[in-house]
């Protein structure tokens, strides 16, 4: 069995799935705003846990430190943490950056995740064994594109667009060298509510020769009182729909 944190880090670097994004607020950030948003999220309520649960037979734990910063993720049997699947350990510099992600699981090579910084707290370049994928951001540190080396098989964004300063939609490139995803490019597009919450994520993808596009998921998310996310329903355009429910566990 593949660990589900290893597959969820995969996709994401791949391109944007429903699986990925079936654990958005928990993903790697990519620009100083984002990043400095999602620590302040879990930072003022206290999240010292976050158990993400569905039908897949797998939990995930998802550990933070007081400052809002991820430093755990686990992956385990359903109702039973001793029965290990996989585990991303998150390494910090002297100035609260994410720099490496290294990740072990029970049947399979573990791998390293480095990521480079600019002054404002960007990430300006994500390398993950032959990957590597260099990012771009406009004078107000949002981020704006990517490209990527010869024969990666990560995705690169072509484009992003911004209302009031939320990313609405991200657009990434035709590839036609992307051995995952040959001659399809992607498109994600984010609804907020009045509290500037995540409420609903469309992923639309497109074949690069006929461009006929079409949705491939929609993501509906629900919120606490303390504007975490505790569900996440992914429908997908077979009609097949899967829920992940998140509880949480506070410092005192």
């Amino acid at each position: 069995m593949i660990s589900t944190i290893y597959f969820t880090v995969i996709l994401l670097s791949i391109i944007i799935t429903a699986s990925a994004h079936s654990q958005f607020h928990f993903e790697v950030k990519r620009s100083s705003k984002d990043i400095d948003t999602q620590k302040e999220l879990f930072k003022n309520a206290n999240v010292k846990f976050a158990i993400i649960t569905d039908n897949s037979g797998f939990d995930e734990k998802i550990s933070f430190d007081r400052e809002g910063k991820i430093l755990e993720r686990m992956s385990y049997q359903t109702g039973d943490e001793e029965a290990f699947d996989g585990r991303d350990i998150y390494e910090y510099d002297n100035k609260g950056n994410l720099i490496l992600i290294r990740s072990e699981c029970g049947d399979c090579t573990g791998s390293e995740k480095f990521f480079d910084y600019d002054e404002n707290g960007n990430v300006i370049k994500f390398r993950f064994m032959s990957n590597e994928e260099i990012f771009f951001y406009n004078s107000d540190n949002e981020l704006v594109s990517s490209e990527t080396i010869e024969k990666s098989t990560i995705a690169p964004i072509e484009s992003v667009k911004y209302q009031k300063g939320l990313i609405v939609e991200i657009i990434f490139k035709c590839w036609d060298e992307n051995l995952y995803t040959p001659f399809i490019y992607s498109k994600v597009k984010y609804t907020f509510s009045g509290e500037q919450r995540v409420t609903e994520i469309l992923n639309v993808k497109m074949n690069c020769k006929t461009e006929i596009e079409e949705v491939a998921s929609e993501i509906t998310i629900e919120y606490n009182e303390k504007s975490l996310p505790t569900k996440y329903v992914t429908t997908h355009s077979n009609g097949d729909e899967k829920t992940s429910n998140v509880s949480y566990k506070y410092y005192n």
